[in-house]
């Protein structure tokens, strides 16, 4: 995932024909080299062999989403510019993708997954309690099975919120400086996941994370710098 930028880079030029200069886009190395060693340096440094801990189906799953999310950011962008319509928004545009999508992929939903939905119906056999609280909203659920509705309307909301608030910055900046956000969004998760969740930072895990944060500072500013020429 730490290599969207690149597939942003190299599709932004096929589709659009415009790349920035060496001098921005070099500091993609650092970046994604930041947020790789923030992941897997400390197992790198105890000698352990990473490449056998790579599952082929989830490492296909990571390079199709790449494409996928490089793609919509460049095409979204892209029929935005090019479009007449005066109310299709960033937050509009994100509106009318997730009702298609919801239209095109909803059958293939239900012929794939729809018999094990069904006959694991309701899937909350296992929960013992409900929590008091969902993300700190108290819960509203007295049964089980409408926790289960309750949990999902509120991750549908958060997620909902998180893509549009994505699809504001792209309506902002390029494809590939969404991409580089979305990229380093995993070192802040990482720090976020040792602030309020307990984990530990190591020396490499920080090493990481400080390298893709000051790689994504400089970044900016090659970038910034590149557009007042």
């Amino acid at each position: 995932k730490a290599l969207e930028p690149m597939f942003s880079v190299v599709f932004g030029y096929v589709i659009n024909g415009k790349i920035d200069s060496l001098k921005v886009n070099i500091w993609l190395g650092p970046i994604i080299a930041g947020v790789v060693w923030a992941a897997i340096g400390s197992k790198i440094v105890a000698g352990e062999d990473v490449l056998a801990d790579i599952n082929p189906i989830a490492f296909g799953g990571a390079m199709t989403s790449n494409l996928a999310f490089s793609l919509r950011g460049i095409l979204s962008k892209k029929f935005k510019a090019e479009t007449s319509a005066k109310n299709l928004s960033s937050s509009n545009l994100y509106s009318v993708m997730t009702l298609l999508s919801v239209v095109l992929f909803l059958p293939f939903a239900l012929v794939l997954e729809g018999g094990k939905l069904a006959s694991e119906w309701p899937p909350v056999d296992n929960l013992s309690t409900i929590p008091a609280k969902i993300m700190g909203v108290p819960t509203l659920a007295n049964t089980a099975t409408k926790y289960l509705l309750e949990l999902t309307f509120w991750t549908g909301l958060y997620y909902y919120m998180y893509n549009e608030m994505a699809y504001l910055v792209l309506g902002e900046v390029t494809a590939t400086a969404q991409a580089v956000a979305n990229t380093v969004k995993r070192v802040v998760i990482l720090l976020a996941t040792v602030a309020f969740l307990g984990e530990t930072m190591d020396f490499n895990k920080g090493l990481g994370a400080a390298i893709a944060i000051v790689s994504t500072m400089v970044y900016s500013i090659a970038k910034s710098n590149a557009a007042k020429k």
